[in-house]
């Protein structure tokens, strides 16, 4: 191997390049070998720069490789995303500058000679975007082995301890999952949706335990691993012991449809999902806190962070508290709208306008919102909406991250939230 091509464990796209631009095969070979245990992406020290890496698969014809960084190489950034491939070897590099407190979800794409990278969401399925194999913290999405999304972590991001550390990732759940199925309105009339309940462990007769509603049940319960992030939490004293429900999408279409302004469903979901809940616990000798308490909360995130603002507006006999995340404000009752109208002076306006009448009940349910520096013309109007609230009555706070529309900030708001909720 060369000498010093990775000191300080760093090395940017240019002198990476200069370095093993023809380089033999046993060289490139050490060069993998040395970022394997340094572990990616590379990061320089008490600089900004940050060095992302991707050995092109074997046996595959590639033209480019595309590098999807949450908010940062995406829309109208793709072109900072495309990757430089060092001539004559399998390395694929890119050095960004990003801030100490950035947290981003990532992955790569390679794609074949002539093939254009298209805007929109990252594909996680076979021929889609890939995790990155050498970053040591696990990733939110795995599908299919390779597929997936990693976590770039700023050395000065809040701690996510339940969801990175190696004692979580290694922690048994003690409590229990439970699930079902339950019909619900959707696109296509009343369709069947798996139902997940996690109850932590908990001695009979203690004390009203609080019940969070969830939606996005299979994102949440299935690759996020939210029962053992939440088990392992309760059992560290994080969080208190507290149970969660929540119920699934079956499909892009149908979650549309049923989130944000699904005002049917969302009924469905207070009449039907939460007494399957309560059922469930007593069962179990387990006493839920009282309907429209506050210690009867319900979060969502994007169109599932509207259903939340719409739950407490529509349902404060259910729910006394919510959990807004980088809230669709763009939709409206009709379905229509687009993010795009959050750029008009119009974006918006329906939800923040709701939220102009006092609550109708006392104490007012209490309102957290959370939104990133990375969410363009949102960012903005999330805080409008919390100056409303504060105008009118309402119990709301807002929180502003560094990140985008990210299920990696989104998950650490979520604890935080909850720890702040629930502790007052």
């Amino acid at each position: 191997m060369r000498t010093n091509i990775l000191p300080g464990g760093f090395i940017d796209e240019v002198d990476l390049d200069t370095a093993l631009s023809g380089a033999s095969a046993s060289d490139v070979e050490s060069f993998w070998s040395d970022v394997a245990e340094l572990g990616t992406p590379l990061v320089e020290n008490d600089s900004k720069r940050v060095t992302f890496l991707w050995r092109r698969t074997p046996g595959d014809d590639v033209g480019s490789v595309y590098l999807f960084l949450n908010r940062v190489t995406d829309k109208d950034n793709i072109p900072l995303g495309m990757m430089n491939r060092v001539e004559g070897t399998d390395i694929w590099v890119r050095t960004l500058e990003l801030t100490y407190t950035t947290r981003a979800t990532y992955c790569f794409r390679e794609l074949a000679p002539g093939q254009v990278q298209e805007v929109g969401p990252p594909r996680l399925e076979r021929g889609g975007m890939q995790f990155d194999p050498l970053n040591g913290l696990p990733p939110t999405a795995q599908i299919e082995g390779r597929y997936g999304m990693s976590v770039f972590r700023g050395g000065l991001c809040p701690a996510q301890p339940e969801w990175e550390s190696a004692p979580a990732l290694r922690h048994r759940i003690r409590g229990e999952v439970v699930e079902s199925t339950a019909p619900f309105p959707g696109a296509d009339g009343f369709t069947d949706k798996p139902c997940h309940l996690y109850l932590p462990p908990a001695a009979a007769g203690t004390a009203e335990m609080p019940l969070l509603t969830m939606f996005d049940a299979e994102k949440w319960f299935g690759g996020l691993g939210l029962p053992r992030a939440l088990d392992f939490a309760i059992a560290e004293g994080i969080l208190p012991p507290l149970a969660v429900v929540s119920v699934a999408n079956t499909s892009m279409r149908d979650r549309m449809e049923s989130l944000g302004t699904g005002f049917d469903f969302l009924r469905h979901v207070a009449e039907h999902l939460v007494p399957w809940a309560e059922e469930q616990a007593t069962e179990r000798d387990i006493a839920l806190a009282p309907r429209g308490s506050r210690e009867r909360l319900v979060a969502g995130e994007s169109l599932g962070g509207l259903s939340a603002l719409c739950a407490v507006l529509e349902h404060p006999d259910a729910w006394g508290s919510a959990i807004a995340q980088s809230p669709s404000l763009w939709r409206t009752p009709q379905r229509s709208g687009s993010p795009l109208d959050m750029h008009s002076r119009g974006g918006g306006e329906w939800i923040i306008e709701q939220f102009t009448t006092p609550p109708s009940v006392d104490p007012a349910p209490r309102v957290r919102l959370s939104v990133g520096t990375r969410e363009g013309p949102s960012l903005p109007r999330v805080h409008q909406l919390a100056l409303t609230m504060k105008e009118s009555g309402w119990d709301g706070e807002i929180h502003v991250y560094d990140g985008g529309h990210d299920d990696s900030c989104w998950r650490g708001e979520l604890f935080a939230h909850l720890a702040e909720l629930l502790r007052n």
